[in-house]
C-alpha cells in the first residue's frame, strides 16, 4: 500500500509539473474527448472494473461524455 501511495505521488506530481506549461492542459483534455477519447477511456475504466470493488466506476468515462456533450 505505501509503494502504490509513492507511485501515485510520483505520477501526480509529473502530471501537475507538466500540465502547468501553457496549453499542455488544453491539449490533454482535448485527447480525451471526441469518440476515440471516449474508446480511450472506456479502456481505462475497463481495467479499474476488473479491481475488487471497483466493478461500477466510470471515472475517465464520465469525463470523457461530459465532454462530448457540451461538444
Amino acid at each position: 500500500m505505501r509503494d502504490e501511495s509513492r507511485h501515485f505521488s510520483l505520477y501526480y506530481r509529473q502530471a501537475e509539473r507538466r500540465l502547468a506549461r501553457p496549453g499542455a492542459a488544453r491539449v490533454v483534455r482535448y485527447l480525451l474527448t471526441g469518440e476515440e477519447g471516449r474508446r480511450a477511456a472506456c479502456r481505462v475504466d475497463g481495467q479499474i472494473r476488473k479491481l475488487p470493488g471497483f466493478g461500477d466506476v466510470q471515472l475517465l468515462e464520465a469525463f470523457a461524455e461530459r465532454a462530448l456533450a457540451a461538444a
